[in-house]
């Protein structure tokens, strides 16, 4: 018997909290309503207790109610689905931590497709992870050091780490680009591969984007800074990674001049 999904509603809205618990308990058999608050500070004390499956935020463009508040608790594996006027759905696009967005008023229709979207990659994922530690459990006896498991959706692919030219946050995925034009979306998020990754070789210069360093074509000092990849791709740099990009950069050119 599959188990049921469980969900918590943040809304500082009484009746909008009262209208999506009432849809889920009469549409949605699948899911379990563990609790619905206003609080920004219950919520993180939900979050950390609770671990629910699914929370749906509401949320009001420009500012989401609370959202800055909850940001730090988003490596919490957890589906985050933003509940808004149809208005505001462009504005929220744009978050990149952002599972879905449920536009009010909610559909009873709506609503159940979005669980079925989210039960659906929920067990990609559980069925990803657990071949993953199936098929990588002696791997170590033979892989080389310059090489990197990343899992997909067929199971998992090997690659060498100088095969990776960049990695770009998509969602609550990772777009890897590969050499010879390559690229695939995987099931985790871009703080997973910057763990990962770690080392000199790879840096995070900015929330969305991890570089390897070895496919650094140019940079230039327009807007902050932008990096060309081999590959074309023209990547931002924060203007708080500077420094630590010009570092990072020595061992692989001469920096001299340009630092």
């Amino acid at each position: 018997m599959i188990p049921p999904l469980t969900a918590i509603i943040i809304d500082a809205d009484a009746q909008s909290r009262q209208n999506l618990a009432e849809l889920l308990r009469s549409s949605c058999n699948d899911v379990r309503l563990l609790a619905q608050t206003s609080s920004t500070q219950e919520a993180r004390s939900l979050l950390l207790t609770s671990k629910p499956d699914i929370v749906f935020l509401n949320s009001e463009a420009p500012n989401v109610v609370g959202f800055k508040s909850l940001e730090p608790l988003l490596d919490i594996h957890f589906s985050l689905v933003f509940v808004t006027e149809r208005a505001c759905t462009g504005y929220l696009l744009d978050r990149p931590t952002a599972t879905d967005l449920l536009p009010k008023p909610v559909c009873r229709f709506e609503l159940q497709q979005m669980i079925t979207k989210i039960r659906m990659a929920r067990a990609r994922q559980h069925h990803f992870s657990s071949s993953l530690e199936r098929e990588t459990r002696f791997l170590p006896l033979f892989a080389q050091p310059e090489k990197i498991t990343l899992p997909d959706t067929h199971g998992f692919m090997l690659v060498e780490r100088n095969e990776i030219i960049r990695l770009e946050a998509d969602n609550t995925y990772t777009t890897i680009f590969f050499t010879h034009q390559k690229k695939q979306c995987f099931t985790r998020s871009l703080k997973f591969y910057e763990k990962k990754l770690g080392d000199s070789q790879f840096m995070r210069v900015h929330k969305s984007h991890i570089i390897n360093l070895k496919h650094v074509r140019s940079f230039y000092k327009i807007n902050g800074g932008i990096v060309t990849m081999v590959d074309g791709s023209q990547i931002p740099i924060s203007r708080r990674k500077l420094q630590e990009f010009f570092d990072n950069m020595r061992p692989f050119a001469n920096l001299s001049e340009a630092s």
